[in-house]
């Protein structure tokens, strides 16, 4: 799905959001929720002039109806350009679900200024989380999902990696656009453009959609190098060592097994900037290699 202010949006006379056509060319067009009457967003403009999808922070949305193409319940990666007028609650930019349930994802911003993506299935759910983002600017934000590993980005840096501790289903539910099924929480800021992939991106790609939404946005971000980055161990303590690379490398997932000839390899999960991992000594040996993307 690929929705965006400046193209394809159709307004009422209020001046606020009718329609809005996906770009993508799979027909996932968000429109304002007209069984239930609710409004929708104020077509406006940034700081400079460009097209956004202005939400106040009350019940305002749109709906994209289901779809087999929306329905993204393996990897799967989502990027958009926002600005957050405040976050003094949870702040959804996009759902799609039952309820409050991510059936198959959320994404959104807590109370801590954080980014959140969420996913579950009938079992619970889980959520990983990012540092902190500014509010009242323009950035450049999304995450992708990986098997069970999720990484959240920022202005084009990996700020955040964790585990799905559950799997995850589809409800054959509509998308939410600043709200979710539950119509409890609502977005608070600018929305200019929102993608979503079926599948997670590699580094190339993440380097070209962070470079696009910037670009668009008026939002500097991270400049990549092109050669591979190179895992590193050294002890970092009397009883543990720790494996990392260069930071402002994205795309990669440390991976580790014990035996290198046979048996699968296990993601891990690493602390933010998402290049470092610390593990206690054993008498074991342990192999660690950086999977891309």
């Amino acid at each position: 799905m690929w929705l965006k202010a400046d193209t394809g949006v159709t307004t009422n006379m209020d001046g606020s959001v009718a329609t809005m056509d996906d770009q993508s060319g799979n027909g996932n067009n968000a429109a304002q929720d007209l069984s239930l009457g609710y409004p929708s967003p104020m077509l406006g403009a940034d700081y400079a002039g460009r097209p956004v999808l202005s939400f106040d922070g009350t019940i305002k949305y749109l709906i994209v109806p289901d779809s087999l193409t929306l329905e993204q319940t393996s990897d799967m990666s989502l990027f958009c350009a926002v600005s957050l007028a405040d976050v003094n609650t949870i702040r959804m930019v996009c759902a799609k679900g039952f309820l409050a349930q991510p059936h198959p994802f959320s994404y959104s911003f807590n109370a801590s200024h954080q980014q959140i993506a969420s996913r579950g299935d009938n079992r619970g759910t889980s959520s990983i989380g990012s540092s902190a983002v500014p509010r009242g600017t323009n950035i450049v934000c999304g995450f992708t999902v990986s098997g069970s590993t999720g990484t959240d980005y920022s202005q084009g840096l990996a700020t955040g990696t964790g585990q799905f501790g559950f799997g995850t289903i589809d409800d054959s539910t509509q998308m939410y656009i600043g709200s979710r099924d539950a119509l409890d929480v609502y977005f608070n800021g600018n929305i200019s453009e929102i993608l979503i992939y079926d599948h997670a991106l590699n580094a190339s790609d993440l380097q070209q959609v962070n470079s696009y939404l910037g670009g668009r946005s008026g939002v500097g971000t991270a400049q990549f190098a092109t050669k591979p980055p190179t895992l590193s161990v050294a002890s970092s303590g009397a009883n543990s060592v720790q494996v990392s690379w260069v930071s402002g490398y994205t795309g990669y997932i440390l991976e580790g097994r014990t035996n290198l000839l046979t048996g699968a390899w296990t993601a891990i999960a690493t602390n933010p900037p998402n290049n470092q991992f610390s593990v206690p000594t054993t008498n074991r040996a342990r192999f660690f290699r950086l999977h891309g993307q």
